[in-house]
């Protein structure tokens, strides 16, 4: 951050008329606006080289600050609209100055045509405000340009653009919102896989609000969170709180949806299970009833071959009383009941 840097080393304004320093330009606490200067260019950190008195200096705006880097989140954007208002050519007024920077650039508000260019650039919302103590009523005036910009939405406070602090927030409430649909479809489902997935998108969600905590309270000083007024980084952080609430809410209930459906998973494996050891015992059953039917139809085959092969063998005749023989089993007669031979009994 350019100004920042600047506000750490900057010297003591200069108390006494003239001093003078090494360039032998003389500064006064308050430069008198007929003291002019030609714009040659604004450089890619905001800078403004000017002819002044037949030299070259740097000047910086007093009442404002840019981001002044194509890293920074609309950095190129305010470097682009200031060399807009400082066209090269452009006869400027020095009206508030201090003493060098470390690198050699003074700094003082510019007014071209009584119209003063740190609040035109302040009204685009580009910059942020910066302390040039001397001069209330041109504070006065950057601020209420600045606080129009808030107002109208314009550069840092285009909720449009992704890296501006209102864009940062809702971009993290809407995450919030897909979290809370997400994990509410999940709970409904009552399946453990869903839930699973809805539970690890959270982690998303909590990684999003420490970016923002990082971005807006712990890097305040830079930008895009330096643009902020303390009143309006205090709103934004009490969303950004809403929303942890309400992720942390929608997160609690979906724990408890996972317990309730694991539980569930767990009664219906133990049913299952119960269920196989049931139809795995019918089947014992039904086995050893076949294993004793087919025992008992051995056993009978058995005594039946048994009984045919302890029957004599048949006899060519005999009599009629069968009292010789002495058998005293079935018989079969021949024709005219003379003779006969066993049978096996039925």
């Amino acid at each position: 951050m350019v100004r920042r840097r600047w506000f750490r080393t900057r010297w003591r304004a200069l108390t006494a008329i003239g001093a003078f320093i090494a360039t032998g330009l003389v500064l006064n606490a308050v430069w008198p606006h007929d003291m002019t200067a030609v714009v040659q260019d604004v450089d890619a950190d905001g800078v403004i080289a000017v002819e002044l008195e037949g030299r070259t200096e740097h000047l910086r705006l007093a009442f404002v600050d840019l981001a002044g880097s194509e890293e920074q989140c609309l950095g190129e954007e305010g470097v682009e609209a200031l060399g807009r208002l400082l066209p090269a050519g452009t006869t400027v007024s020095l009206v508030h100055g201090t003493a060098h920077e470390t690198d050699g650039s003074y700094v003082t508000g510019l007014l071209v045509d009584d119209v003063l260019v740190d609040a035109q650039l302040a009204g685009t919302g580009l910059a942020a405000l910066a302390d040039a103590p001397g001069r209330p009523e041109l504070t006065k005036e950057v601020w209420a340009a600045h606080s129009q910009a808030s107002v109208s939405e314009l550069g840092y406070f285009d909720p449009t653009v992704p890296c501006t602090p209102a864009a940062l927030v809702a971009s993290y409430e809407a995450q919030v919102e897909e979290f809370v649909d997400e994990s509410a479809a999940a709970a409904l489902s009552q399946d453990v896989d869903v839930l699973d997935e809805a539970l690890a998108a959270h982690a998303a969600v909590a990684a999003a609000h420490a970016h923002l905590e990082q971005v807006l309270w712990h890097e305040a000083d830079d930008f895009p969170a330096t643009v902020l007024s303390a009143v309006a980084r205090d709103a934004l952080r009490g969303r950004t709180n809403t929303g942890v609430a309400v992720a942390n809410t929608a997160l609690a209930e979906a724990e408890t949806a996972l317990r309730a459906a694991e539980a569930a998973a767990e009664a219906a494996r133990l049913a299952e299970v119960e269920r196989q050891a049931e139809v795995a015992r019918q089947a014992e059953v039904a086995r050893q009833a076949e294993v004793a039917r087919q025992a008992e139809a051995d056993r009978l085959a058995a005594e039946q071959r048994r009984r045919s092969a302890s029957a004599p063998k048949n006899s060519s005749g005999g009599s009629s009383s069968g009292g010789s023989s002495g058998y005293t089993g079935c018989r079969a007669y021949a024709p005219g009941g003379k003779t006969w031979k066993p049978i096996p009994c039925p």
